[in-house]
């Protein structure tokens, strides 16, 4: 019995590997690895203040920091950096702020009541970069309640935003391996006037909103897909062997939840929501159907774009 169960093995590995390299090319199907050549480790030549940023450290790195202090680390961002890059690093229950040329670019989980880190876990950092940024500082600061993770700097990467999309697919290598006989589907959203949000009520309440996407994606594909973070307000959802269908009933009780949790809520609090299917007939790749979802996402933002939101703080008048 045991020898069966080891030839049964042997044969299903080759299938997968068979899988892997050959059938792609017969059948015209994206890459299953889903491993873009544009993602640049960012991970050399980090300094860290506990040393007064005199030594060089390679990332990922657990410094020693005290319990009160914070990680900050600083390095220079590359010249070379492509076009419409983005600097992505995944937090580890931690707080974060970024800065750019002494600017903060990214700010997320710094206060303690509504620290990120106690709902999501583990979430994917996104910062744009603009060409103006080419050979400027860039330091973060990272801080965590949890001794195991306090101190710890992950690795950083450097790519385009769909290249970026495609790392964290790939970090799910069995699901991927099985992508060839799955149908895929793809859904984007994005939370509306997060800005108004953030300025009017605080980022605490900034906070709250992308908690509370999440949850209410989480909740609605538990079981038949996977939530990716990918930009500050930005959240992916791939979904396989599902049909339109049911998709279609998903939203509509993704926009009850919305609903039921705008009226508890200080704010204006709407979802932007696009979604597409891969097809091989059309898409060069699954990047390419995630370009098309995003599109329909920003189609469907449209509708609040020249609105003006109907909560507003009692000693405020107007809105900016």
């Amino acid at each position: 019995m045991q020898k069966i169960n080891q030839i049964g093995f042997f044969v299903l590995l080759v299938m997968i590997l068979f899988s892997i390299f050959f059938i792609p090319s017969f059948i015209d199907m994206p890459d299953l690895y889903l491993v873009d050549k544009n993602v640049i480790s960012f991970t050399e030549g980090w300094t860290w203040r506990g040393d007064g940023y005199k030594s060089s450290f390679s990332l990922p790195y657990h410094f020693d920091v005290s319990k009160t202090e914070s990680l900050v680390i600083k390095n220079t961002i590359p010249e070379n950096i492509p076009h419409g890059a983005n600097i992505t690093f995944k937090s580890y229950v931690q707080s974060v702020i970024t800065k750019i040329d002494g600017e903060i670019v990214y700010e997320m989980g710094t206060d303690r009541d509504t620290f990120l880190g106690k709902d999501l876990g583990k979430f994917w950092v996104f910062i744009k970069l603009e060409p103006e940024h080419k050979g400027k500082e860039i330091e973060i600061t990272l801080f965590s309640h949890r001794d195991a993770l306090h101190g710890y700097a992950p690795e950083i990467l450097i790519s385009s935003k769909d290249a970026l999309f495609a790392h964290n697919f790939s970090n799910t290598i069995w699901f991927n391996i099985f992508a060839l006989f799955i149908v895929i589907s793809g859904l984007l959203t994005d939370i509306d006037r997060l800005k108004y949000i953030n300025d009017y009520f605080g980022h605490a309440a900034g906070d709250r909103a992308i908690i509370d996407t999440f949850e209410i994606l989480k909740k609605n594909f538990a079981g038949i897909g996977r939530v990716y973070r990918i930009g500050g307000d930005e959240y992916s959802v791939i979904v396989k062997n599902v049909k339109r269908e049911e998709i279609d009933a998903i939203i509509e009780n993704i926009t009850k939840d919305i609903v039921s949790i705008e009226k508890d809520r200080e704010y204006d609090y709407f979802i932007s929501i696009g979604v597409e299917e891969y097809n091989p007939e059309i898409d060069e790749n699954i990047y390419s159907a995630s370009i098309r979802a995003d599109h329909k996402m920003y189609d469907d933002k449209k509708r609040h774009r020249n609105s003006v939101p109907k909560k507003m703080p009692r000693n405020t008048n107007y809105y900016k």
